[in-house]
């Protein structure tokens, strides 16, 4: 099938049989344009007539004058457009098949099918070896798409901190080993859809060096260990942003800097003509260490494996390059040395995650512990600063003294000489509050008073720089875990998950709170039915308005049934 070929034919003979010949050489045109240029008097020469029509317009001159042929007393011309591979034989198989539909009529004729030539010494080996250019395309082109969709990763991480969606899983009891372990566990699973869809088009494109069972292994290997490595970098990532559009944008860059920009920096000074391989060697040696540039540089030495046990194959007494055919060598171009690294950052990265959120989690009881050990070592009191706490007015001086006198364990709430400092601004000075139980009290004060930075305190979220916190006669620095069990918390702002319905949110904390799956199943009806919330229970938290979303806070609170609520 063509593209309306055109046929360029001419006769200058004067027997009857190379008449006949010619006649079945149109014949075998069909419905398909001949130019005919015995009908064109002011044409002279054949080749004249083709050069024409070429300087005229090129394009279609290659597309459609694929053959032709000149019909002489004793001898056939055939002419070939030198474009196409096709060209040569194409002309030479119309000539033959009008000289036999010519002696043996129209029934007869020759089909020709071409098969290819295999490649053979010298060829072969520059064919091995041009390949490479894939190699790099593919490797560098997958450094950077990993490396935004590895960072989006990292948004709902970032929005679910700064909304206090985790706060509130944490007040709920979530522990931050069962925490990170689900988001991580389910980023791993989501993560596999992008593996097998990279492995998927690699496969469809067909090139061996990527395409059989060996190579897909290797692949498929390479790809697990960067996300083992690269989903916990990213969440370690995420305690460095508040807007989730920022960490997306930054970290984007980042991994690209760091993954295929340096890759093409060692392939540009590992060049022959440079004489920079040292320098390439010692970039490749710190870059590894990059889940990014360890994964492209590991795709490109997959692809040149193949092509050295190709070539391994093909040249039987070679010395091989040095290579010994292990695709898991810790040498160039094994992914060993890749792997171990990605395997070994995924691990320290786990660890610094942990070991981040433990030391946030229990920091205040690890520092009053490290404070007293302090003190009890030295023989002396811990030293605070001091601060004018004379100023006051009557009321407040009175409450300030029956705090002092009191024992905390006998109140629900009690806060001796609070003070919270960030540097030098004093956001809350010397609070003192004492509340028994089933006692209402509401903070007064304008945007930035310091009444969040006071529940913040009071739920553990923050420490305070000086004083004495008790809540239902636990002491906040203490035991962070023992307040999330006796209080509640609902934030000023919402800490909802957005995507989720508000039946899925009370489902999920009523969870959390140790509930088994059949009671969690229905006591978000019964809370829903006495707040009268029950149609909107299966609308998504981000289509509610401000009210709707304060609803749904003290249902979340009320299904743990704290001693001590509150809200801001």
């Amino acid at each position: 099938n063509y593209w309306e070929p055109i046929s360029t034919v001419m006769l200058t003979a004067n027997n009857t049989i190379m008449n006949n010949i010619y006649e079945s050489y149109k014949n075998i045109c069909g419905s398909n344009p001949v130019l005919d240029l015995n009908y064109r008097s002011r044409y002279n020469d054949f080749e004249d007539v083709l050069l024409k029509v070429a300087s005229e317009k090129i394009s279609p001159f290659t597309q459609k004058y694929i053959v032709g042929a000149i019909f002489g007393d004793f001898k056939i011309t055939a002419y070939f457009n030198n474009q196409p591979y096709h060209g040569p034989p194409l002309a030479l198989n119309m000539v033959h098949n009008a000289i036999l539909k010519n002696y043996k009529g129209d029934d007869y004729g020759i089909k020709i099918i071409n098969h290819p030539l295999p490649y053979q010494g010298v060829d072969k080996l520059m064919k091995l070896t041009g390949g490479s250019n894939l190699g790099y395309q593919v490797a560098f082109n997958c450094a950077i798409s990993q490396a935004f969709v590895c960072a989006v990763y990292v948004l709902f991480a970032v929005n679910e901190r700064q909304s206090g969606a985790k706060h509130m899983q944490q007040i709920a009891g979530i522990k931050p080993l069962a925490y990170w372990g689900a988001s991580l566990l389910w980023d791993w699973i989501s993560y596999l859809t992008v593996i097998f869809s990279i492995l998927l088009l690699l496969f469809w494109h067909g090139d061996p060096g990527y395409a059989n069972l060996k190579q897909m292994g290797l692949m498929l290997s390479l790809l697990v260990t960067f996300s083992w490595a690269t989903l916990p970098l990213m969440s370690l990532f995420s305690f460095m942003f508040r807007n989730p559009s920022t960490s997306f944008t930054r970290i984007s860059m980042f991994s690209v800097m760091t993954g295929a920009m340096c890759f093409m920096l060692v392939l540009i000074l590992d060049m022959q003509p440079l004489c920079l391989k040292d320098q390439s060697k010692f970039i490749d040696n710190v870059m590894i260490f990059f889940p990014h540039y360890a994964l492209g540089s590991g795709m490109k030495n997959i692809y040149s494996s193949y092509e050295y046990n190709e070539i391994c194959d093909f040249q039987k007494n070679a010395s091989c390059f040095g290579w010994d055919g292990d695709n898991l060598s810790w040498v160039s171009p094994g992914i060993g040395r890749h792997m171990a690294h990605l395997f070994w950052l995924g691990f320290v990265c786990v660890s610094l995650l942990l070991s981040c959120e433990y030391l946030m989690y229990y920091g205040n009881k690890i520092q009053c512990t490290i404070l007293k050990l302090y003190s009890h070592m030295c023989k002396r009191p811990i030293k605070e600063d001091k601060y004018d706490l004379n100023c006051y007015e009557s009321d407040v001086a009175h409450e300030k003294q029956t705090v002092n006198s009191v024992d905390p364990h006998n109140y629900c709430l009690y806060l001796n000489n609070v003070w919270k400092k960030y540097g030098n601004k004093d956001v809350v000075k010397g609070l003192n509050l004492a509340l028994k139980p089933n006692e209402c009290f509401g903070l007064l004060g304008s945007n930035g008073a310091g009444k969040t930075t006071t529940f913040r305190m009071l739920t553990g979220d923050i420490k305070n720089s000086i004083g004495d916190i008790y809540v239902c006669g636990v002491n906040v620095n203490n035991n962070r875990e023992k307040i999330h069990e006796v209080g509640g918390y609902c934030p000023q702002f919402n800490g909802l998950i957005e995507e989720l319905t508000g039946y899925e949110t009370l489902h999920f904390f009523c969870r959390l709170r140790g509930m088994s799956y059949k009671e969690a199943s229905t006591v978000p009806f019964h809370l829903a039915a006495r707040l009268a919330f029950v149609p909107h229970l299966n609308v998504q938290a981000k289509n509610y308005r401000y009210v709707r979303r304060s609803c749904v806070d003290p249902k979340i609170v009320a299904n743990g049934r704290p001693d001590t609520v509150n809200g801001c």
